[in-house]
């Protein structure tokens, strides 16, 4: 028995399946939106991390830096007496 595919019956099942087909993007869409706040928000903390990494590093550096201008001066400092007491 051959049956049309222009029946009522078929496009009923057609225009069903196209809004369950319809429904099924609306919810991936949704859920790749609140996968991509999540990725997001994981990228910023990442980011903010990163940065206070950064900072720490460059406050370590200028902290040493200070440290090693002051050894300097210091080693200048005595090595100045030394000199001034005819060492």
């Amino acid at each position: 028995m051959f049956n049309s595919m222009n029946t009522t019956s078929s496009r009923h099942t057609a225009h069903r399946m196209g809004d369950f087909s319809l429904e099924i993007r609306k919810r991936l869409a949704k859920a790749f939106e609140g996968l991509s706040l999540i990725f997001s928000a994981i990228i910023i903390k990442r980011m903010a991390q990163r940065e206070l990494k950064d900072r720490e590093a460059r406050h370590d550096e200028l902290s040493y830096e200070a440290r090693k201008r002051k050894l300097l001066v210091a080693l200048r400092n005595k090595i100045a007496e030394r000199q001034a007491n005819g060492e």
